[in-house]
């Protein structure tokens, strides 16, 4: 078991007043994990990692949606974000100053990677069909960023 699993299995337990051995999990088509359906829980949450750091967010109710990158700058390119952005974020790519390309990159990767999680979106292709500012769970992010 990851790290990663093992501190998302002691959450959902504190959560669902059971004992590690008690917390199930399904497991969709491509592989994202939720609680089993004989909980009957409304608890929501959605695991990221990268480089050896994880988040895990956990919610009632709603879906929530996270991602954690490392900040690679050479894979902030235009090339890139043609394949995964809308047209209208990309020319917003394009008008920005070089130092600040690879920053906006990531900034919206991770909010395309975080909405997906959060809509149960799986298509990678949908990172490119809409751009984040029209889409309507807008309202309901939160934004963080930590540089380590």
């Amino acid at each position: 078991m990851s790290l990663c699993s093992c501190q998302g299995t002691k959450c959902m337990c504190g959560a669902l007043l059971l004992m590690p051995k008690e917390v199930l999990f399904r497991y969709n088509s491509f592989g994202k994990p939720a609680l089993a359906d004989h909980h009957e829980s409304d608890l929501r949450f959605n695991v990221s990692h990268s480089h050896g750091l994880a988040l895990l967010a956990v919610t009632r109710e709603h879906g929530v949606g996270i991602d954690l990158e490392y900040l690679r700058p050479e894979i902030a390119t235009q090339d890139v974000a043609k394949r995964f952005f809308s047209a209208a974020e990309v020319k917003s790519l394009e008008r920005l100053p070089k130092e600040m390309l690879s920053d906006a990159f990531f900034k919206c990767w991770t909010r395309k990677e975080a909405y997906i999680a959060a809509a149960l979106v799986v298509e990678s292709s949908s990172l490119r069909l809409r751009c984040f500012q029209d889409l309507p769970i807008r309202r309901h992010v939160r934004e963080v960023m930590i540089r380590v």
